[in-house]
């Protein structure tokens, strides 16, 4: 599946493959539906997993799309509102240190991998929120 978000003049495309069900480790051993989910706009492209309670397999439909690329966005806003992982601990309250660690390199490699999208991040979460109702 995959879908065009309009963006002010950049298309951005958003596609997903169903890998499998599996337990990512943060899940405390329930199966999650495990997607690959790649991001493309202006020549710049990006794939991450996302697992997720989708209402089938496959195809995701438009709104789980939107939604993980939202997921994706929102990440990458965490990184950069924090910008040290002491504040980003303060920030989201993590107990278990290496989680925080694991969250915060997760994020911050969400963050590298948007500036090559060489779109506003904090605009376009704002138009996603108020256009898809997020």
């Amino acid at each position: 599946m995959a879908t065009i978000i309009n963006y002010s003049d950049t298309p951005i495309c958003v596609k997903a493959r169903f890998v499998g069900e599996d337990c990512p480790k943060w899940s405390h051993g329930f199966k999650k539906k495990h997607f690959k989910v790649t991001v493309s706009a202006n020549e710049a492209v990006y794939t991450f997993d996302f697992w997720g309670n989708t209402r089938t397999h496959k195809p995701m439909v438009r709104k789980e799309l939107i939604e993980a690329f939202e997921m994706f966005l929102s990440e990458a806003i965490d990184y950069d509102n924090c910008k040290n992982i002491d504040d980003f601990q303060a920030e989201f309250g993590f107990e278990k240190v290496s989680e925080c660690i694991d969250a915060y390199d997760g994020c911050k490699k969400s963050w590298e991998a948007w500036k090559k999208f060489h779109i506003d991040a904090y605009e376009l979460d704002n138009w996603l929120r108020e256009t898809f109702n997020i």
